[in-house]
């Protein structure tokens, strides 16, 4: 086989999907898709799983193409890899979060029974919640769909949306008069990787067929979908042939049909984690953060979408020596509400620190100064942002030392805290958070570690950050 090292993504990317199974069990003594994800970024480098704690949740015979959940950066240069083969001679390839450690030291070989349901995104729907996630098991990685009620109660059981050989993650979902739409990022047997929707009815029966969405070659990857009111839209990022990679917007009626071509709204950008994307009345924002192909100063940008899907001029809202990751988006009071994992570092091996940050937004300015949310005390990661109309929900996941726990509290209109965080994990270890607001109540739902292995589970906070009710369970019981 040939084991040059590539030199563009676009080739590492296939690269990692390609690996022959006893590269990656070399790299690793087993690869577990349990991966905090795709985020493009560099947090520190991975500790090897005890023999206690290995679990290998695709069969080996296939894991080369489930490596790509575990994908990372180069810590020598920014470039995307999986195994520290690919980062050439005296590169480590840093692996995200090192989530999946967490989650290994909870588990022991051969248990893994059913779904782990990871990666979960909430929407309202106008009548109750819908939730789409992807589901890992020992031979599947599909996206799930369920229904919840405004009080909590799940609907029906959980419905898998999909069935093939290809691995699906990241999935994003948003409601419409007709339904829903969830998207996500699909990593196929032979290499390909690309973004995908799925329309469901209002009672969250499948409609048509699941549909690719990019129209140009390449690599496509965490798409992010709203829906306008008319129209739903869909951002993701792409990898052309020669290093390129750009963001690129599509649009959809209700029915998922196309509406127009597909644009490339911001050319040229070496991302660090998922994008933020919302819709604000007549246009569209959206938020990521980069690096340079040189230095180790990351910025998080924002542009405005125009309708259509012309691109709009970036503006720099924040820039650090270090690493800024994943940015979360909503539409407030004349400007964008933005939160985004802000200055990672790796100050200490044993635990990497990064806090999150905020700033309102509008396509030319900050409406609201940056502002410092949280301490940098432990790594502070994946936040979901809600606003009320008059103040901000925020959930995130706090990894540190003594595990990982999903918190949520209260934002005023200027970002500032409001009243004491709220930890809604205790006992167990909680990631992957993802937050919607109905009007009235908060509703959070995460992936849930705790005596009865893994859970979707779904909570609810009033207006005034208070609990509501109990918890419920969506999968995993």
């Amino acid at each position: 086989m040939n084991t040059r090292r590539p030199t563009t993504i676009p080739a590492m990317l296939l690269h990692l999907a390609r690996l022959h199974p006893t590269h990656a069990r070399t790299a690793a003594g087993a690869l577990v898709a349990v991966g905090v994800g795709l985020a493009l970024r560099n947090p520190r480098p991975p500790t090897p799983p005890t023999a206690r704690a290995v679990v290998t949740v695709f069969p080996a015979s296939r894991v080369a193409a489930r490596s790509v959940l575990g994908v990372g950066v180069c810590s020598t240069r920014p470039m995307v890899c999986v195994t520290d083969a690919t980062c050439g001679a005296g590169g480590r390839c840093v692996d995200p979060h090192d989530l999946r450690g967490l989650v290994l030291r909870h588990r022991t070989p051969g248990t893994l029974e059913d779904e782990i349901p990871i990666f979960p995104s909430m929407t309202w729907s106008g009548e109750g919640y819908g939730i789409a996630w992807s589901g890992l098991s020992d031979e599947s990685a599909d996206v799930w769909f369920a229904r919840a009620s405004a009080a909590g109660q799940r609907l029906s059981n959980p419905l898998r949306v999909t069935r093939s050989s290809s691995v699906k993650v990241f999935p994003t979902v948003a409601a419409s008069p007709a339904g829903y739409a969830i998207t996500w990022t699909d990593i196929s047997d032979d290499g390909d990787i690309s973004v995908w929707m799925q329309r469901l009815d209002r009672g969250g029966a499948v409609q048509g067929q699941p549909a690719r969405i990019p129209q140009a070659a390449g690599l496509s990857l965490l798409p992010r979908v709203v829906w306008n009111g008319r129209e739903y839209a869909v951002l993701w990022y792409h990898l052309a042939s020669q290093s390129d990679v750009s963001i690129r917007f599509a649009r959809f009626t209700p029915d998922g049909a196309r509406v127009g071509a597909d644009s490339t709204v911001v050319p040229q950008v070496l991302p660090t984690g998922v994008p933020g994307f919302a819709w604000m009345g007549d246009a569209y924002g959206a938020a990521w953060s980069s690096m340079p192909a040189r230095g180790n100063e990351s910025s998080t940008l924002f542009a405005r979408i125009g309708a259509g899907g012309e691109g709009g001029t970036p503006f720099r809202v924040s820039s650090v020596r270090g690493q800024n990751g994943a940015v979360s988006l909503t539409w407030a009071k004349g400007h964008f509400g933005a939160v985004w994992e802000d200055n990672i570092a790796l100050d200490d091996e044993e635990a990497p620190l990064g806090r999150l940050a905020f700033a309102g937004v509008t396509p030319t300015s900050l409406a609201v100064p940056r502002r410092e949310l949280t301490p940098r005390d432990a790594l502070y990661t994946q936040p979901t942002v809600a606003w009320t109309g008059a103040q901000y929900g925020l959930t995130w996941a706090r990894v540190g030392g003594d595990g990982a726990d999903v918190y949520f509290r209260r934002l005023d209109a200027e970002g500032k805290n409001v009243g004491d965080a709220l930890k809604f994990t205790s006992g167990a270890m909680g990631i992957f958070p993802t937050l919607a607001w109905s009007g009235t109540e908060f509703a959070v739902a995460w992936t849930n570690l705790g005596a009865r292995g893994f859970q979707l589970r779904f909570g609810r906070i009033d207006a005034n950050g208070r609990r509501v009710g109990n918890e419920a369970v969506i999968a995993g019981e």
